[in-house]
């Protein structure tokens, strides 16, 4: 499938073309743009479903949007920011009916990452 580059471009600009979840940038750094949500998973080309990653984090990077956002947490700082982009997201994009569900799923993936923490 060919990508909208006109998209892709405003994606590097909105992001200063630095990864969004380790924050490198640099002309040494090859910074990718990834679909939050898969298109094969009925994710779009838009805006809003597109982020800017180097190349070690997509790689990385979950298929599933809520995961994904508790993967970017772990990889970078700003999680207050990123928690208020989500929020600001309908819920339906993460598979929950209203803002409490979608709330109520991050809290568990935290608690899920501390535990893991711990373990290690």
């Amino acid at each position: 499938m060919q990508r909208n580059q006109r998209i892709s471009k405003l994606v590097r600009q909105r992001d200063k073309n630095a990864c969004q979840c380790c924050y490198v940038s640099g002309d040494a750094v090859k910074i990718e743009v990834h679909h939050i949500q898969p298109l094969s998973l009925g994710g779009s080309d838009s805006e809003d479903n597109l982020i800017c990653l180097c190349a070690r984090c997509h790689k990385g990077a979950p298929d599933d949007p809520a995961e994904f956002l508790f993967y970017q947490k772990r990889r970078g700082s700003g999680g207050a920011e990123r928690l208020s982009k989500v929020l600001a997201m309908p819920p339906q994009k993460f598979g929950c009916k209203d803002t409490a569900e979608v709330m109520c799923m991050y809290e568990r993936m935290l608690r899920v990452m501390i535990d893991s923490a711990w373990a290690d």
